[in-house]
Protein backbone atom coordinates (compact mmCIF):
# COMPACT_ATOMS: atom_id res chain seq x y z
CA UNK A 1 0.00 0.00 0.00
CA UNK A 2 1.16 3.60 -0.87
CA UNK A 3 1.99 5.90 1.51
CA UNK A 4 -0.43 8.66 1.69
CA UNK A 5 0.23 11.58 -0.24
CA UNK A 6 1.22 15.22 1.27
CA UNK A 7 -0.49 18.29 0.63
CA UNK A 8 2.40 19.36 -1.40
CA UNK A 9 2.49 16.46 -3.50
CA UNK A 10 -1.81 16.71 -3.82
CA UNK A 11 -1.23 20.11 -5.01
CA UNK A 12 1.46 19.94 -7.56
CA UNK A 13 -0.09 16.51 -8.71
CA UNK A 14 -3.55 17.85 -9.45
CA UNK A 15 -1.83 21.04 -11.30
CA UNK A 16 0.45 18.81 -13.86
CA UNK A 17 0.38 18.91 -17.39
CA UNK A 18 -1.51 16.89 -18.72
CA UNK A 19 -0.51 14.98 -22.57
CA UNK A 20 -0.29 16.50 -25.26
CA UNK A 21 -3.22 14.40 -26.81
CA UNK A 22 -5.58 15.08 -24.14
CA UNK A 23 -5.70 18.71 -24.89
CA UNK A 24 -8.94 19.29 -27.11
CA UNK A 25 -9.94 22.76 -29.01
CA UNK A 26 -13.28 24.83 -29.75
CA UNK A 27 -13.80 27.97 -30.84
CA UNK A 28 -14.35 30.86 -28.57
CA UNK A 29 -15.46 33.28 -31.41
CA UNK A 30 -16.01 33.28 -35.32
CA UNK A 31 -14.73 35.69 -37.67
CA UNK A 32 -17.78 37.89 -39.54
CA UNK A 33 -16.39 35.96 -43.06
CA UNK A 34 -16.41 32.30 -41.02
CA UNK A 35 -12.79 32.49 -42.23
CA UNK A 36 -11.03 32.36 -38.88
CA UNK A 37 -11.61 31.11 -35.36
CA UNK A 38 -9.94 32.07 -31.66
CA UNK A 39 -9.01 28.63 -30.68
CA UNK A 40 -9.83 27.51 -26.48
CA UNK A 41 -7.70 24.40 -25.54
CA UNK A 42 -9.73 22.05 -22.84
CA UNK A 43 -9.49 18.93 -21.35
CA UNK A 44 -12.30 16.45 -21.33
CA UNK A 45 -14.32 15.74 -17.78
CA UNK A 46 -13.33 12.44 -17.67
CA UNK A 47 -9.96 13.26 -17.90
CA UNK A 48 -10.42 15.37 -15.06
CA UNK A 49 -11.68 12.27 -13.24
CA UNK A 50 -9.15 10.24 -14.18
CA UNK A 51 -6.44 12.78 -12.46
CA UNK A 52 -8.57 12.70 -9.40
CA UNK A 53 -8.38 9.15 -8.91
CA UNK A 54 -4.79 9.30 -9.71
CA UNK A 55 -3.82 11.97 -7.40
CA UNK A 56 -6.04 11.51 -4.10
CA UNK A 57 -7.49 8.29 -5.06
CA UNK A 58 -11.08 7.04 -6.19
CA UNK A 59 -12.17 7.60 -2.37
CA UNK A 60 -10.46 10.40 -2.00
CA UNK A 61 -12.78 12.81 -3.60
CA UNK A 62 -16.62 14.25 -4.07
CA UNK A 63 -18.78 15.68 -6.74
CA UNK A 64 -22.00 17.32 -5.73
CA UNK A 65 -24.46 19.38 -8.38
CA UNK A 66 -26.73 22.09 -7.25
CA UNK A 67 -28.38 23.46 -10.08
CA UNK A 68 -25.86 24.91 -12.67
CA UNK A 69 -23.52 24.64 -9.76
CA UNK A 70 -20.95 21.61 -9.53
CA UNK A 71 -18.91 21.13 -6.05
CA UNK A 72 -15.72 18.95 -5.82
CA UNK A 73 -14.56 17.93 -2.74
CA UNK A 74 -11.43 16.76 -1.68
CA UNK A 75 -10.20 14.91 1.80
CA UNK A 76 -7.59 16.77 3.50
CA UNK A 77 -4.93 14.41 4.16
CA UNK A 78 -3.48 15.40 7.83
CA UNK A 79 -7.34 15.92 9.05
CA UNK A 80 -9.78 13.90 6.83
CA UNK A 81 -12.03 16.92 6.01
CA UNK A 82 -13.40 17.46 3.25
CA UNK A 83 -12.63 20.36 1.29
CA UNK A 84 -14.85 22.02 -0.85
CA UNK A 85 -14.68 24.26 -4.08
CA UNK A 86 -17.76 25.08 -6.59
CA UNK A 87 -17.87 26.94 -9.81
CA UNK A 88 -20.71 27.28 -12.11
CA UNK A 89 -20.96 26.70 -16.22
CA UNK A 90 -23.55 27.38 -18.88
CA UNK A 91 -23.95 25.46 -22.18
CA UNK A 92 -27.22 26.78 -24.25
CA UNK A 93 -29.74 23.89 -24.81
CA UNK A 94 -31.62 23.76 -21.65
CA UNK A 95 -34.73 25.98 -22.33
CA UNK A 96 -34.99 24.73 -26.05
CA UNK A 97 -38.49 23.22 -27.06
CA UNK A 98 -36.66 19.68 -28.45
CA UNK A 99 -35.93 17.14 -26.19
CA UNK A 100 -32.61 16.14 -27.66
CA UNK A 101 -31.43 19.83 -27.06
CA UNK A 102 -32.43 19.76 -23.15
CA UNK A 103 -30.62 17.05 -22.89
CA UNK A 104 -27.16 18.29 -24.10
CA UNK A 105 -27.82 20.97 -22.64
CA UNK A 106 -28.24 19.66 -19.20
CA UNK A 107 -25.64 17.53 -20.09
CA UNK A 108 -22.70 20.24 -21.26
CA UNK A 109 -23.37 22.82 -18.48
CA UNK A 110 -23.12 19.70 -16.18
CA UNK A 111 -19.48 18.98 -17.38
CA UNK A 112 -18.68 22.32 -18.01
CA UNK A 113 -19.33 23.06 -14.03
CA UNK A 114 -17.34 20.27 -13.23
CA UNK A 115 -14.13 21.16 -15.67
CA UNK A 116 -14.63 24.84 -14.41
CA UNK A 117 -14.35 23.23 -10.13
CA UNK A 118 -11.66 21.59 -11.50
CA UNK A 119 -9.62 24.22 -12.43
CA UNK A 120 -10.49 25.85 -9.19
CA UNK A 121 -8.44 23.10 -7.66
CA UNK A 122 -5.93 23.82 -10.16
CA UNK A 123 -6.49 20.66 -12.59
CA UNK A 124 -5.72 22.19 -16.28
CA UNK A 125 -5.56 25.53 -14.87
CA UNK A 126 -2.21 26.37 -16.82
CA UNK A 127 -4.39 26.25 -19.94
CA UNK A 128 -5.89 29.76 -18.91
CA UNK A 129 -2.41 30.92 -19.89
CA UNK A 130 -2.04 29.45 -23.63
CA UNK A 131 -1.49 32.54 -25.97
CA UNK A 132 -4.72 33.84 -28.11
CA UNK A 133 -4.63 31.40 -31.43
CA UNK A 134 -6.33 32.87 -34.52
CA UNK A 135 -6.77 29.64 -36.89
CA UNK A 136 -7.94 29.20 -40.03
CA UNK A 137 -12.00 27.72 -40.05
CA UNK A 138 -13.78 25.68 -42.25
CA UNK A 139 -17.73 26.72 -41.68
CA UNK A 140 -18.82 23.75 -43.53
CA UNK A 141 -17.12 21.33 -41.28
CA UNK A 142 -17.43 23.18 -38.38
CA UNK A 143 -14.03 22.50 -37.41
CA UNK A 144 -10.15 24.26 -37.72
CA UNK A 145 -8.55 23.81 -40.90
CA UNK A 146 -5.46 23.26 -38.79
CA UNK A 147 -4.30 22.38 -35.60
CA UNK A 148 -4.17 25.21 -32.98
CA UNK A 149 -0.21 24.68 -31.70
CA UNK A 150 0.04 24.05 -27.62
CA UNK A 151 3.42 26.13 -26.61
CA UNK A 152 6.68 24.52 -26.12
CA UNK A 153 6.39 25.32 -21.93
CA UNK A 154 2.99 23.42 -22.03
CA UNK A 155 4.65 19.82 -23.25
CA UNK A 156 5.69 17.05 -21.49
CA UNK A 157 9.81 16.29 -21.44
CA UNK A 158 8.93 13.20 -23.74
CA UNK A 159 6.70 15.40 -25.84
CA UNK A 160 9.85 17.86 -26.16
CA UNK A 161 12.23 15.46 -27.52
CA UNK A 162 9.68 14.16 -29.84
CA UNK A 163 8.86 17.67 -31.40
CA UNK A 164 12.67 18.51 -31.48
CA UNK A 165 13.56 15.31 -33.42
CA UNK A 166 10.77 15.80 -35.86
CA UNK A 167 11.91 19.38 -36.54
CA UNK A 168 15.83 18.23 -36.91
CA UNK A 169 14.50 15.68 -39.46
CA UNK A 170 12.47 17.81 -41.34
CA UNK A 171 15.17 20.26 -41.21
CA UNK A 172 17.70 17.23 -42.06
CA UNK A 173 15.34 16.50 -44.88
CA UNK A 174 14.94 19.68 -46.43
CA UNK A 175 18.69 20.30 -46.36
CA UNK A 176 19.61 17.20 -47.97
CA UNK A 177 16.82 17.51 -50.91
CA UNK A 178 17.79 21.00 -51.50
CA UNK A 179 20.20 21.71 -54.09
CA UNK A 180 20.73 20.66 -57.49
CA UNK A 181 24.16 18.93 -58.23
CA UNK A 182 26.70 19.96 -60.39
CA UNK A 183 26.08 16.91 -62.23
CA UNK A 184 22.53 17.95 -62.91
CA UNK A 185 23.23 21.45 -63.87
CA UNK A 186 26.15 20.19 -66.37
CA UNK A 187 23.14 17.32 -67.96
CA UNK A 188 21.03 19.85 -68.24
CA UNK A 189 22.68 22.06 -70.15
CA UNK A 190 24.03 19.31 -72.18
CA UNK A 191 20.20 18.80 -73.06
CA UNK A 192 19.68 22.21 -74.06
CA UNK A 193 22.67 22.00 -76.35
CA UNK A 194 21.18 19.04 -77.75
CA UNK A 195 17.69 20.68 -78.34
CA UNK A 196 19.39 23.14 -80.24
CA UNK A 197 21.15 21.05 -82.19
CA UNK A 198 17.79 18.89 -82.67
CA UNK A 199 15.25 21.81 -83.86
CA UNK A 200 17.25 25.09 -83.79
CA UNK A 201 17.08 28.15 -81.47
CA UNK A 202 13.33 28.05 -80.91
CA UNK A 203 14.02 24.79 -78.84
CA UNK A 204 16.40 26.54 -76.42
CA UNK A 205 14.57 30.26 -76.75
CA UNK A 206 14.59 31.58 -73.48
CA UNK A 207 16.63 29.57 -71.53
CA UNK A 208 16.42 31.30 -68.06
CA UNK A 209 12.81 31.57 -68.49
CA UNK A 210 12.24 28.12 -69.09
CA UNK A 211 14.31 27.51 -65.55
CA UNK A 212 12.23 30.35 -63.61
CA UNK A 213 9.15 28.56 -64.91
CA UNK A 214 9.78 24.73 -64.28
CA UNK A 215 11.70 25.90 -60.87
CA UNK A 216 9.17 29.38 -59.70
CA UNK A 217 12.85 30.31 -58.89
CA UNK A 218 16.13 30.82 -60.64
CA UNK A 219 17.91 27.31 -62.05
CA UNK A 220 20.50 27.91 -59.60
CA UNK A 221 18.40 27.60 -56.46
CA UNK A 222 16.30 24.04 -58.03
CA UNK A 223 16.31 21.24 -55.82
CA UNK A 224 17.52 17.84 -56.68
CA UNK A 225 13.99 16.13 -57.05
CA UNK A 226 13.01 19.71 -59.39
CA UNK A 227 16.10 19.08 -61.50
CA UNK A 228 15.17 15.39 -61.93
CA UNK A 229 12.15 16.12 -62.93
CA UNK A 230 12.73 18.39 -65.52
CA UNK A 231 15.84 16.24 -66.50
CA UNK A 232 13.19 13.99 -67.50
CA UNK A 233 10.81 16.16 -69.12
CA UNK A 234 13.90 17.62 -71.70
CA UNK A 235 15.07 14.13 -72.35
CA UNK A 236 11.15 13.25 -73.36
CA UNK A 237 11.08 16.15 -75.71
CA UNK A 238 14.56 15.84 -77.17
CA UNK A 239 13.49 11.95 -77.93
CA UNK A 240 10.29 13.21 -79.33
CA UNK A 241 12.06 15.89 -81.45
CA UNK A 242 14.29 13.50 -82.97
CA UNK A 243 11.06 11.61 -84.32
CA UNK A 244 9.61 14.52 -85.69
CA UNK A 245 9.96 14.55 -89.45
CA UNK A 246 10.40 18.49 -89.42
CA UNK A 247 13.45 17.99 -87.02
CA UNK A 248 16.31 19.63 -88.21
CA UNK A 249 19.79 17.53 -88.74
CA UNK A 250 22.12 17.44 -86.52
CA UNK A 251 25.25 20.10 -86.95
CA UNK A 252 27.49 17.87 -85.42
CA UNK A 253 26.87 14.93 -88.24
Amino acid sequence: MSEPKSIDEIVAGLSALFPASAIEWKPQSITKDKSRALAVPFVDARDIAERLDHVVGAFGWQRVHNGASVGIGIKHPETGEWIWKYDVGFVTGEDSDKEDAQIKGIKGTASDSFKRAAYMWGIARYLYKFPKQWVAWDEEKRDFKTKPQIPEWALLANEKQNSASKQNTAQNTAQNAERMTSVQRANLIALYEKLYLVNGADAVKGLGEMFAKEFKHSGKDATFEEAKRLEAKLTAELNAKKKSPNARPSARA
